[in-house]
């Protein structure tokens, strides 16, 4: 709980830190945060590597046939 701008106990002032902090991840790797928080809830939340592998897929397919060819040199 917030009173005029400060938290009550420094607990909820880390629950909220460890929420923003995985919200603002997943905006950074361009999923919606609606979906972020529902998977969250659903006691699946994003993963590191699930973040990460996204990434790498999303960089890949921006790449063209001859920046994977020298790439694999």
């Amino acid at each position: 709980m917030k009173v005029s701008g400060q938290f009550t106990n420094i607990k909820n002032d880390k629950y909220f830190a460890r929420i923003k902090s995985y919200i603002e991840t997943c905006k950074s790797h361009e999923i919606n945060p609606h979906t972020a928080i529902v998977r969250l809830i659903e006691d699946n939340p994003y993963t590191l590597s699930e973040l990460k592998i996204d990434w790498f897929i999303q960089s890949i397919s921006r790449l063209s046939l001859f920046q994977l060819w020298i790439v694999t040199l």
